[in-house]
């Protein structure tokens, strides 16, 4: 499966960028939390931000037929980009720390 946090050459249509200005600052109240943590340098509001720009490249939401099942995926796309960068940043730190961990041992030696 693709991860959905990858930049795309498309376009989703009129129809979901009119829905996406119509509704941009209700999602963006819903996604962008300002808790002050970085993720690959990046806080909520980027993270939000690149989702959108993700949706607007992504031919898929062409072929959605009604703007419920239209905005049932944009707050899905928006979910699971923040959860990806907040994964890969988990996993970013993890790699440091074990990398830390083991120059720290080797220096014991």
């Amino acid at each position: 499966m693709a991860r959905t946090n990858m930049v795309r050459k498309g376009d989703c249509g009129q129809r979901t960028k009119e829905l996406i200005a119509r509704y941009y600052l209700t999602l963006m109240g819903e996604f962008r939390e300002d808790s002050g943590k970085l993720y690959l340098s990046m806080d909520r509001c980027d993270m939000f931000h690149s989702a959108i720009t993700l949706i607007l490249q992504d031919n898929r939401f062409q072929h959605l037929e009604t703007d419920e099942a239209i905005m049932q995926n944009i707050r899905r796309r928006i979910r699971n980009v923040i959860k990806e960068i907040v994964q890969d940043a988990r996993i970013l730190n993890k790699r440091k720390e074990d990398k830390d961990a083991d120059h720290l041992q080797t220096e014991e030696v």
